[in-house]
């Protein structure tokens, strides 16, 4: 595996293989690797040539400066895992070589930037978009793959791709969950032993309120919801929404063959998670 930190050398290697008529697929990360990023690299490993995880801890996405301090890295560890599944370029910029002395863009996020995740961490999605659009200046990948945990971020960047550089493919993979059924995250690193007991029982609650609509409104299905979480020791519930999954819209009620998502984030002591899946 070659490692590359110049945003120029790497732009250069990945024109060679292009004019060689390489695919090139681009994993965006920002380290802590787990099975989750694991599962995007393998998937890009069978789709594309050549294959270019980067590992970026991006400023700019974070509303919070505390948690971006506090965020996990473990490159050592990450590289050793890259070089275990053959992955073939990993990218590890400084701010510098990324976004050099250039000032942030402001991109059409439309209603993805009032809801949920938009709403409550104000300039996250303009800090991913950023960012993603920064690494695909650099690389030029035929493919990007994308956890679909961060299923709203997922629809951000399609949205992105879409406006300005459509012959990128933005591919969603699964959300790949524990033994236990809590969505893989690196932040899931900081819990303590008891945040993690009761965080595991949210998945399962989150389907059970995809059940209740059979007998239930939407609205009285949040409400069940939030009552559940706030029940559980360490965990303070943030909020619950269902939405249409190809618009993003919220619904208070589903229409026949309407393809819906339900979204939740919650605390788990003073860390926070986010979840979702297709009902």
């Amino acid at each position: 595996m070659k490692v590359f930190q110049s945003s120029g050398q790497i732009h250069g290697e990945i024109n060679f293989l292009k004019e060689q008529g390489k695919t090139i697929g681009l994993v965006p990360t920002m380290g802590a690797l787990h099975k989750g990023h694991i599962r995007l690299i393998e998937r890009a490993l069978i789709s594309c040539d050549v294959v270019v995880c980067s590992i970026f801890v991006n400023p700019l996405q974070f509303n919070n400066p505390e948690d971006y301090n506090k965020y996990p890295s473990t490159i050592a560890n990450d590289t050793k895992l890259l070089e275990e599944i053959d992955c073939h370029f990993l990218f590890h910029p400084n701010y510098e070589q990324v976004y050099g002395q250039s000032e942030p863009r402001e991109y059409d996020l439309g209603n993805l930037n009032e809801i949920m995740e938009g709403s409550y961490r104000p300039g996250h999605f303009q800090g991913v978009a950023n960012v993603v659009m920064r690494f695909f200046e650099i690389i030029q990948p035929d493919m990007a793959f994308f956890g679909l945990k961060d299923y709203q971020q997922y629809m951000v960047i399609k949205r992105v791709t879409q406006q300005l550089m459509p012959d990128i493919q933005i591919i969603g993979v699964d959300t790949i969950r524990d033994e236990k059924g809590l969505a893989m995250s690196s932040r899931n690193l900081r819990l303590s032993e008891e945040e993690y007991s009761s965080a595991v029982k949210v998945p399962a609650l989150l389907k059970k309120a995809g059940l209740r609509l059979e007998k239930y409104t939407i609205p009285q299905t949040k409400t069940w919801f939030e009552k559940q979480v706030n029940k559980l020791p360490h965990l303070r519930f943030e909020y619950i929404e269902f939405a249409d999954a190809n618009t993003m819209v919220p619904v208070d009620r589903i229409e026949k063959k309407q393809s819906v998502r339900v979204f939740t984030a919650f605390y788990a002591g003073e860390v926070r998670l986010i979840d979702n899946m297709a009902i």
